[in-house]
């Protein structure tokens, strides 16, 4: 069978200029960076809280990351933090990698629910309620943006606040 030959990065973001990437210092969120500065000329902001798990040093090694990518030190679990990241990225794309997954964890057994400091909430409020301020905070701006975006639609009725 013939190699899949990996679609064209400049094809795929369609004329977007200012991406968002959020886990961009995890394993597959740090991949996407290195690929959105070595094959494209796009601004990248790269919203990570850098945990534990967190590593910039391939991004930071490339000569295009001085250039066009900034670190956000955010953790999506501050909704002001967040709202304040998206609207300083202003991006015309948004790709959400950022999660917490313990893999020794998740195969031990499923989320215990007793306790706010326990890590199985942790992780869910993290995951969760990350996810939610991000799409909230995004929803918000590109409202606001609506005007600039020709090629965004925008959200059906049932869906506005």
């Amino acid at each position: 069978m013939p190699e899949a030959t990996p679609p064209d990065v400049s094809a795929l973001l369609a004329g977007r200029r200012r991406i968002l990437v959020t886990g961009g210092a995890g394993f597959i969120g740090g991949a996407v960076v290195r690929r959105l500065l070595a094959e494209s000329d796009a601004q990248v902001f790269n919203l990570d809280k850098c945990g534990y798990a967190s590593d910039l040093s391939s991004i930071e090694a490339l000569p295009e990351a001085a250039e066009r990518h900034t670190l956000l030190r955010v953790d999506l679990t501050d909704a002001a933090a967040t709202t304040e990241a998206v609207r300083q990225a202003d991006p015309d794309l948004v790709m959400h990698l950022a999660a917490e997954s313990h893999v020794d964890r998740s195969i031990k057994g499923p989320a215990v629910y007793g306790s706010t400091s326990s890590p199985d909430f942790v992780y869910i409020a993290s995951n969760v309620s990350g996810t939610f301020h991000l799409l909230q905070a995004v929803s918000a701006h590109w409202e606001q943006h609506a005007h600039r975006a020709p090629g965004v639609l925008p959200l059906p009725p049932h869906l506005h606040r």
